[in-house]
C-alpha cells in the first residue's frame, strides 16, 4: 500500500476485513471505505455500482487506488 497508495487516498475494501490492514491504512492516512455486501456476504453489485457513482460525482473517484478482498 505504501507503494501504490499516498495520503488522502482511498481503498476500498472488503467486509470482514482483517484489522492489522485496516490500521496499517489509517496509519499511512489512507482511507478504508467498505464494498457493499448483502446478508450472504456476497458482493451486491448495485450497491457496489451506486458506490461507484457516488465516488464519481463526489471527484472521489481518482482518490481510490486499490480494492483489497478477503477470500
Amino acid at each position: 500500500m505504501q507503494v501504490l497508495c499516498d495520503p488522502g487516498d482511498i481503498v476500498l475494501v472488503d467486509r470482514p476485513s482483517y484489522f492489522a490492514f485496516l490500521e496499517m491504512l489509517k496509519g499511512l492516512g489512507i482511507e478504508a471505505r467498505s464494498i457493499p455486501v448483502d446478508a450472504d456476504g456476497v458482493l451486491d453489485d448495485e450497491a457496489f455500482e451506486d458506490l461507484l457513482k457516488g465516488l464519481n460525482a463526489s471527484g472521489e473517484a481518482k482518490r481510490v487506488k486499490a480494492v483489497y478482498f478477503v477470500s
